[in-house]
C-alpha cells in the first residue's frame, strides 16, 4: 500500500509475522539474509565475562572465579574455543598467577591462590582465548580487583587541591591527609612521591605529614599546548606493607576527547538532527562540561552541556556544510574546541519518534529537495533479521515498525539505498522481552554470627511456568565489593558499551535510554564488513585483517603520543595511525600483507621530526606492554570502609592480624615484595621497575629525580661486585631464577661505594652463585597447580586468626543447577563478621538467555 504524507512516499510491504520468513522479499533483502547468516557463522568474534566472588581479597586467599566465552553476535556461549587463558598481574603488567583452563561449551571455572606476602595495590584478571590472538588485545577481558589488608595499612589517604583546576605553566601544590579507621590523625608519617606525565617521571620528593597528619607535594603544570594528564603517585610504608596511591591533578588544559552521535549515524544536511555527545578525559572517564556550538564566524548556534557525566545532547541544524565548532565553556577543557564531522550526502537521520507496544515509530530524514528514491530498512537482533521493508521516501516521514516478531529487548535499524550502501543507522530500544524471574528467598529475616541458613532460588519465565537454568553463586561481604550481577546480564544486548542502569531496562527514562542507545552499537558487528561478503566466491571472513601493533619512542627510548605512524609494504602501500597517550598504536592490514617486508616510520603530528617504531613481535609482548601503564588509584575504597563503622563494628578484624614471630637467633628479614616475581617474569628490566621507576635513555637506565637533571651516563650495573658499565643489555644475560638479591641506590653517600662519577643511579645485582635456595611458595605453586589442572573445592578461608572466624566469602558454587521445579538451594553458614552479605546469582537457561539478581543478607 501507499500512504502519501506531505512530500513522503512510503510503499511498505507488509511481511510474513514469522522472524525466520519474509512472504514479499525483493532480491536486496533476500541477499542481505544470506550475508548476515554468513556473516553471524564464519565471523567469530568473543567476549568474556569473569564472574568472581568478590572484588576485595586479602593476601593469602584464594580467588573463585568462573569464565564465560560468547560469540557478540548472537550472545550465545561460544563453541569455537577449547581453551581459556587466565592471569592475574600487577599493575605493572607483571604475572603473579596464571593457567590455563578446559572450557566446556563455553565455560569454566577455576581459583587463584593469593601470595600471602603480596602487597596491597590493584591487580587485574586478564583472560583471553587462542581465537583472539589473532583479533587484538581490544577483544581481551581485563577485570580490576584490589589485593589488600585494610586493617593493616588502617589509614585513609585524602588528597586535597586549592583550586578546582590549575593553569598551565604554574608551581603548584596538594596536600595528603593520614587518618586512622578511629578517625585519629597520623602524624610523622613518611611518604614519597613522584609527578608523571605520560609515563614518564617529571619530578619526585619526598615528606612527612605534620600534628594535622596533613603533607605537601608540589608539582608545574605543563603548557596549553600539552593535553596530557599529569599523575601524582605517592608511596606510604605501613610495616611490611605499602599505600601506592595515584591519581590524576586537575588541570584546566588537560584535552576532553568529544564524540558526536547524530541520529542515524552521519549529519545530514538542512534538516533538524538531534545530536548525542560524549566528553571523557584522556584516561577515558566521563566528565561533566558545558559548551558552545558555533559557526565559521564564531556566532552562537546552541549552547549545550551534559546531562550527566560524560554526555550531553543538542539539536543541530547545518544547512551548508558551514564548519561547526564545539566550543568547551566549562573550568575543565576551558576554550578547546572541537570541530563537527561534515556533512553526508546522500545520508539520512532516523529518530524513534513512539513506542507505544505494539508499533516503533520511526522518523526518517533526508536533506531537502531530495528527489523520490527506493530504500529498504532492515531489524536486526542476536544475529538475525528480525524483520525487513523497502519504502519510497522523497524527503521526511515516519514508518511504524511492528513490534510483534521482536523478542530482544535492543536492536539494531538500519537504512539502504538502492545501490545498496548504508544510509543510516542506530540502536532501539524495542520492550519486547522474554522476561524471566529469579526469585531469592531466604529462610530467615537475619542471621546471628556463626549461624547456619539457607536461601531458596527459583527461576521462572514471563508465563510463571519454571526454567531449568545452570548458576554460579557467591554470598560475600558488601565491604569485600561483590560484582554486580549485571555484567552477566548484559550479554543479553551485546552492545560495545556496557548500560550503566542499575534498574531493569523496562524501569529507566525512555528518553534517556533513546540518548544512551544513539551513542552505543553492537558489538562486533560491522555492516561494512557485511556488506562486503560475496557468497557466491564462498569466502571466509574469519581473517579478513591483520593487525600490527607497536610503540613511538623518541632518542631517549621515551614513549611518544599523537605520533602519526606509517607503515610501508614492499608493494608502496602505505597504512597509516596516530600513537596513543603511551605511544602505542594499532594497524589493521589486508592479510595479503606481509609482516616481515613491512618498514615503519613515524613523525610528530605536525609531520617533523623522526621517530623510533618498535613493532610488537607477538599478541603476548602487545598484550604486556598495554597493562605496563601507570594507572589511576586513589583507594577510595578505603574511605567507605571508614565511612560505614565497618571496623568500629567488627573490631576483631584488628586482633586477627597474625604477629611475625621471629625464632631467637634467627635474625634473617622477610623478604622484599619483588622477589616473588623473580619465578614468574622473565625480565630483569620489569623487576627493576617494580622496585623503582626508571626510563630508558639510549639503552641505558635513569632513574628521574634530582640526581638526574644533568645525568652523565645511565645507572651502573654492578653484578656480584663487579662492575658491568650501564648497558642494559648485560641483564639479558642473568636468568631472573639466578637472582638472590638487587638493592638500588641514588643517594650521593650510598652510590660513592661504587662510583663517584655516576649520578644517575647504581643496581646491585647478586645472584644465587649455584646456590638452590628456596622457591617461591606463592605465585610459583599456585601457577603450576592451576596449570596442572587441579581445582580446589570452595571452602571459606579466614582472615587471620581463626579463632575470630572473620570469613568475607561464605559460599562460592559455580555450578548449580535448577531441578524441573526451577528450584535450587543455597546453604551457608554465618561468620564471625557483623556486616550485610550480597548473595550474586547469575547464568544461563536451557534457551541461552543469561539472568541474575541480587538479594542482600544480614549478619548480626
Amino acid at each position: 500500500m501507499k500512504t502519501n504524507f506531505k512530500r513522503l512516499i512510503f510503499a511498505i510491504l507488509l511481511i510474513s509475522s514469522s522472524t525466520s520468513a519474509f512472504s514479499q522479499e525483493n532480491d536486496f533483502i533476500s541477499a542481505l539474509k544470506t550475508k548476515l547468516l554468513l556473516y553471524r557463522t564464519q565471523k567469530v568474534d568473543q567476549s568474556i565475562i569473569l564472574q568472581t566472588d568478590k572484588t576485595l581479597y586479602r593476601p593469602g586467599e584464594t580467588i573463585w572465579m568462573k569464565g564465560y566465552v560468547t560469540d557478540v553476535m548472537t550472545h550465545l556461549l561460544s563453541l569455537n574455543s577449547l581453551e581459556l587463558s587466565v592471569q592475574l598481574t600487577d599493575n605493572k603488567g607483571l604475572n603473579i598467577a596464571e593457567g590455563k583452563y578446559a572450557l566446556k561449551n563455553g565455560v569454566a571455572d577455576f581459583s587463584f591462590s593469593i601470595p600471602a606476602d603480596l602487597e596491597s595495590d590493584i591487580y587485574h584478571l586478564i583472560a583471553y582465548t587462542p581465537e583472539m590472538e589473532n583479533i587484538g588485545i581490544q577483544a581481551v577481558s581485563k577485570k580490576e580487583i584490589f589485593i589488600a589488608r585494610p586493617e593493616h595499612l588502617d589509614m585513609i589517604p585524602h588528597l586535597d587541591y586549592a583550586k578546582p583546576f590549575f593553569a598551565p605553566e604554574q608551581k603548584e601544590a596538594g596536600t595528603i591527609s593520614l587518618k586512622d579507621f578511629s578517625g585519629k590523625l597520623l602524624s610523622g608519617k613518611k611518604y614519597e612521591y613522584q609527578i608523571i606525565k605520560d609515563d614518564r617521571e617529571l619530578l619526585s620528593g619526598k615528606g612527612k605529614t605534620g600534628v594535622n597528619g596533613s603533607g605537601e607535594f608540589v608539582f608545574l603544570t605543563p603548557s596549553l599546548q600539552n593535553g596530557s594528564p599529569v599523575l601524582v603517585s605517592i608511596d606510604i610504608p605501613s610495616g611490611n606493607d605499602r599505600l601506592n596511591l595515584i591519581s590524576k591533578i586537575p588541570l584546566a588544559s588537560e584535552r576532553i576527547n568529544i564524540t558526536f552521535f547524530p541520529d542515524g549515524g552521519k549529519f545530514v544536511a538542512g534538516i533538524p538532527q538531534m545530536v548525542v555527545f560524549e566528553a571523557c578525559d584522556q584516561l577515558g572517564n566521563p566528565v561533566s562540561l558545558s559548551a558552545n556550538v558555533l559557526d565559521d564566524q564564531g556566532k552562537l548556534i546552541v549552547v549545550t552541556a551534559t546531562i550527566q557525566p560524560g554526555m550531553g545532547v543538542f539539536n543541530l541544524l547545518n544547512s551548508d556544510n558551514k564548519k561547526i565548532v564545539f566550543k568547551i565553556t566549562s573550568d575543565i577543557g576551558n576554550n578547546q574546541e572541537t570541530l563537527l564531522p561534515s556533512l553526508s550526502p546522500g545520508s539520512m537521520s532516523v529518530t524513534v519518534k513512539k513506542n507505544d507496544g505494539k508499533n516503533l515509530s520511526i522518523l526518517l530524514g533526508r536533506a531537502p529537495k531530495s528527489e523520490l528514491a527506493k530504500f529498504v530498512i532492515v531489524a536486526v537482533g542476536n544475529g538475525e533479521m528480525i524483520w525487513a521493508s523497502d519504502f519510497e521516501l522523497e524527503q521526511a516521514g515516519v514508518l511504524n515498525i511492528p513490534l510483534e516478531n521482536f523478542s530482544s529487548e535492543i536492536a539494531g535499524i538500519a537504512v539502504f539505498n538502492e545501490t545498496g550502501a548504508l544510509v543510516g543507522q542506530r540502536l532501539v530500544y524495542t520492550g519486547e522481552s522474554q522476561l524471566l524471574n529469579v526469585t531469592l528467598t531466604p529462610n530467615k529475616e537475619s542471621y546471628k554470627k556463626g549461624e547456619e541458613g539457607q536461601i531458596s532460588v527459583k527461576v521462572t519465565g514471563s508465563d510463571g511456568k519454571p526454567v531449568k537454568a545452570e548458576l554460579a553463586i557467591s554470598l560475600a561481604d558488601q565491604f569485600a565489593f561483590p560484582s554486580a550481577v549485571s555484567g552477566i546480564t548484559s550479554l543479553n544486548y551485546g552492545l560495545e558499551k556496557p548500560l550503566l542502569f542499575n534498574d531493569p531496562l523496562d524501569k529507566v527514562n525512555r528518553v534517556l535510554m533513546d540518548y544512551t542507545l544513539a551513542k552505543n552499537s553492537f558489538k562486533g558487528f560491522d555492516w561494512s564488513q557485511l556488506a562486503a561478503i560475496d557468497p557466491a566466491k564462498n569466502q571466509s571472513i574469519r581473517m579478513s585483517a591483520m593487525r600490527v601493533s607497536g610503540t613511538v619512542v623518541d632518542t631517549k627510548d621515551l614513549p611518544v603520543p599523537n605520533a602519526l605512524v606509517s607503515l610501508n609494504s614492499s608493494s608502496l602501500q602505505q597504512f597509516n595511525a596516530r600513537s596513543d597517550q603511551h605511544g602505542e598504536f594499532v594497524i589493521n592490514l589486508p592479510v595479503s600483507i606481509e609482516k616481515k617486508n613491512l618498514s615503519a616510520s613515524a613523525t610528530d603530528a605536525s609531520g617533523r621530526g623522526n621517530y623510533h617504531v618498535i613493532l610488537n613481535k607477538s599478541f603476548k609482548d602487545e598484550l604486556s606492554n598495554s597493562l605496563n601503564n601507570v594507572s589511576v588509584n586513589d583507594w577510595q575504597i578505603l574511605e567507605k570502609l571508614y565511612a560505614s563503622n565497618y571496623f568500629r563494628e567488627n573490631p576483631d578484624f584488628f586482633k586477627a592480624i597474625p604477629v611475625s614471630k621471629v625464632k631467637v637467633g634467627d635474625k634473617k628479614p622477610r623478604e622484599p615484595y619483588w622477589k616473588k616475581y623473580l619465578t614468574t617474569s622473565t625480565s630483569l628490566l620489569d623487576i627493576l621497575k617494580t622496585i623503582r621507576p626508571y626510563e630508558l635513555m639510549g639503552g641505558k637506565i635513569v632513574f628521574r629525580g634530582a640526581n638526574s637533571l644533568n645525568y652523565q651516563d645511565g645507572a651502573l650495573i654492578v653484578i656480584d661486585s663487579q662492575k658491568m658499565g650501564s648497558d642494559i643489555s648485560i641483564l639479558s644475560s642473568i636468568n631472573t631464577h639466578d637472582v638472590e638479591n638487587i638493592e638500588i641506590f641514588t643517594n650521593p653517600v650510598d652510590m660513592s661505594r661504587y662510583t663517584s662519577l655516576n649520578s644517575v643511579g647504581v643496581i646491585v645485582i647478586t645472584t644465587k652463585r649455584g646456590e638452590t635456595g628456596k622457591e617461591n611458595a606463592g605465585a610459583a605453586e599456585t601457577a603450576d597447580s592451576e596449570k596442572a589442572g587441579l581445582q580446589k573445592q570452595f571452602k571459606p578461608e579466614f582472615i587471620g586468626n581463626e579463632k575470630y572466624d572473620l570469613k568475607t566469602t561464605l559460599q562460592w558454587i559455580p555450578v548449580l543447577f535448577t531441578d524441573e521445579n526451577g528450584e535450587a538451594v543455597i546453604p551457608f553458614k554465618a561468620g564471625g563478621i557483623k556486616s550485610t552479605f550480597v548473595l550474586g546469582v547469575a547464568g544461563f537457561t536451557d534457551q541461552g538467555q543469561w539472568i541474575g539478581n541480587q538479594a542482600e543478607i544480614k549478619v548480626e
